[in-house]
């Protein structure tokens, strides 16, 4: 069972990046790992180049889709995100 949900399984299918990766099919796989990445990485501050770093699922275009995933996670656009130390955070 575990090997039907794995990556290699994953990116059997569509079209594939030059890095092997399929994004739309990889997103929710992507989106997940985000969020704990997220998790385990609070309260430390990570750019989009850290993030990047540490999820290899992001393709060509690793920004544009590292803020639809943000997006995503949030339901708000990355311009309109607060900042971690804003007061009405909450």
């Amino acid at each position: 069972m575990e090997e039907e949900f794995s990556t290699a399984q994953s990116s059997k299918a569509g079209r594939a990046t030059k890095n092997g990766v399929h994004p739309s099919i990889d997103k929710s796989l992507r989106t997940m790992l985000l969020a704990v990445l997220f998790q385990v990485s609070w309260p430390t501050r990570l750019t989009s180049q850290q993030i990047i770093e540490q999820l290899p699922l992001y393709g060509d275009s690793p920004k544009r889709a590292l803020y639809r995933d943000i997006e995503t996670l949030t339901d708000t656009n990355v311009r309109y995100l607060p900042e971690p130390d804003d007061a009405n955070i909450a």
